[in-house]
């Protein structure tokens, strides 16, 4: 993907970003892929509430979006799968699915077929102890599963706030040396900070025995989950394991959303998603799965794009009618979104509402406008009082106020 600072109806960011000066130090990918753990973190969530066909409609959604891996934890530490599980798996697997299903085995036979017999493209099979001493305990599972159809993929066992440079290079080269697709790399605790995460990945890709996606998996225990998956990508990294809405316990994932805005945006890496799906996959997992996305969170959240302070108002307003492209930093359409106005304690000093009036071919003179506001007033004083939120009126709820204050207008009018 091209780097573009300024794209025209999409978004406006600060050339610096793509300054020989910045990107100097940069070992990115030209491309790179989505591990999608929205799944697996449903089933792992407290609370979550999910079935099987709700979970294989949302996958196909996933699909549409453009994950390149889905993995699911059929296995889970010493937790052996469910029917259940192997229910929802299934499920997913026979629709029709343009990523890879993974599911996750032990070393046996019988965790091993539980994922190959109901549907999984590949299984992820446990590492737990594997070293080059014992490499071939690893490798005979791996040829058991390639001998059934399915492709193999790996998690490293240990965590690498555990390791030195040098141990992590020599997990990551020893599951390397098998067929596996890709190998995920687990961090829960966070302790490992955005610039290490770079430095590390940097060192592992230089001594890469050969080329594969590492697709890290850090928990958002800091809040600082996008930037640490990015800064995993800036180091080389073809992969990030993320979530819709960055769902996951340990304080969630990075946010699969703002992951993909940002390497796409800031940094101009291709992620083979498609953007203008972010809020619909966003939506159904907050609709059917019971998981509230925070009302303010970046891309998704359902108040993102709101604006009520005045100017920002007026300013959405008139690009309506001129049929402008609003740029505040970016276009919320390429994610599915939309800006959209409300009026509340910041919006009523007159502009917006004016203009909003006229729009709606009502009278907006100033003692229209200033009668208005007086409504608005009252009528967010009155919610205030019924601790009604949201605190504002939204641009429907405006509408209905402005036709009824002035059909009492007409009605006087017509009495005079």
């Amino acid at each position: 993907m091209a780097r573009i600072a300024i794209n025209p109806d999409s978004w406006k960011t600060n050339p610096l970003n793509f300054a020989p000066e910045v990107t100097g130090e940069w070992s990115t990918p030209p491309q790179i892929g989505i591990l999608d753990s929205t799944v697996r973190k449903i089933t792992g969530t407290p609370g979550a509430k999910y079935n099987p066909q709700d979970v294989a409609e949302l996958t196909q959604l996933a699909s549409r979006l453009g994950v390149r891996w889905i993995e699911v934890n059929l296995v889970h530490g010493n937790m052996p799968s469910s029917p259940k599980l192997r229910k929802m798996f299934a499920a997913i697997a026979e629709k029709r699915h343009d990523f890879m299903l993974v599911g996750t085995a032990f070393r046996n036979k019988e965790t091993i077929d539980h994922a190959i017999d109901n549907g999984a493209d590949a299984v992820s099979i446990s590492t737990r102890g594997i070293t080059r001493d014992n490499l071939d305990d690893l490798k005979q599972w791996h040829e058991y599963a390639v001998s059934k159809g399915v492709k193999v993929t790996a998690t490293m066992g240990a965590r690498i706030e555990n390791l030195t440079v040098a141990e992590l290079v020599e997990r990551i080269n020893t599951l390397a040396s098998t067929g596996v697709e890709y190998i995920g790399i687990h961090e829960n605790t966070g302790a490992t900070s955005p610039d290490a995460w770079r430095y590390l990945m940097k060192q592992v890709h230089k001594k890469l025995i050969r080329n594969l996606p590492i697709c890290p998996h850090i928990h958002n225990m800091y809040g600082q989950g996008t930037l640490a998956a990015v800064n995993s990508v800036l180091g080389g990294c073809q992969g990030v394991d993320v979530a819709i809405n960055g769902i996951a316990i340990h304080c969630g994932l990075p946010a699969l959303e703002e992951v993909v805005a940002c390497l796409e945006i800031l940094y101009g890496v291709d992620t083979g998603i498609d953007m203008s799906l972010l809020r619909a996959y966003s939506t159904m997992l907050a609709d059917v799965f019971r998981l509230d996305v925070h009302p303010n969170k970046a891309i998704t959240g359902k108040e993102a794009f709101i604006e009520e302070l005045e100017p920002f108002v007026k300013e959405v307003l008139e690009t309506r009618e001129t049929g402008e492209v609003r740029l505040h930093g970016f276009n919320p359409r390429i994610f599915g979104g939309e800006f959209y106005v409300a009026w509340g304690e910041n919006t009523v000093h007159g502009d917006a509402t004016e203009l909003k009036l006229r729009q709606m071919d009502l009278p907006h003179d100033p003692d229209s406008v200033t009668r208005m506001i007086r409504a608005l007033k009252q009528a967010l004083a009155d919610k205030e009082a019924r601790d009604e939120y949201p605190y504002y009126l939204p641009e429907g709820e405006f509408e209905q106020l402005a036709r009824k204050v002035f059909q009492s207008t007409e009605v006087d009018a017509a009495h005079d």
